[in-house]
């Protein structure tokens, strides 16, 4: 929408580049830039065109400013491409302790862990997420993880969960 015409690369491949978002960025008010929708478009951009280190940066900057759960999911995929998950791992594990549970931070620390192929801790805090909320996307993580544990049946069952599962308007 809008915020893709200011932030190129916010719903896909940016095609103006890093020095178009970098100005794009730039011209945003100060107080518009913590605004989650704001930052969360300009992460995406971030993304888009290969900076995810700086999105997860700026991200987990404004998350220990302003706690928000569901920038928290955007933090996660902008640390996907890391060379070293542990440092995001210890992160998200603070937050645990600082914050509290919700379905976000479950699943950020399951599929966190899921990465390390710490396949039982990805299980715990997964199945912890889905006791708070069953989510799809909880489903098929849980899904992932037992696939990645080698128990087909088990991760097959969430699958299907998962692919039945309506998620409840957040």
């Amino acid at each position: 929408g809008r915020l893709a015409t200011v932030f190129p690369g916010a719903n896909g491949p940016a095609t103006d580049g890093a020095a178009e978002l970098a100005a794009r960025w730039a011209a945003v008010p100060r107080g518009l830039k913590s605004h989650p929708d704001c930052l969360r478009a300009h992460a995406r951009g971030l993304m888009a065109v290969g900076d995810g280190k700086r999105a997860e940066r700026e991200l987990r900057r404004n998350l220990e400013r302003a706690w928000d759960p569901q920038l928290l999911l955007d933090w996660e995929a902008a640390t996907r491409d890391a060379t070293e998950p542990r440092g995001h791992l210890a992160v998200a594990e603070r937050w645990l302790r600082e914050q509290g549970e919700s379905w976000q931070l479950l699943l950020v620390l399951g599929r966190l862990c899921r990465r390390l192929e710490i396949r039982g801790k990805s299980r715990d805090y997964l199945e912890q997420a889905l006791r708070l909320a069953p989510r799809p996307e909880v489903y098929a993580e849980l899904g992932e993880t037992l696939t990645a544990a080698g128990d087909p049946l088990g991760a097959v069952r969430y699958y299907r969960q998962a692919a039945g599962a309506v998620a409840p308007a957040s």
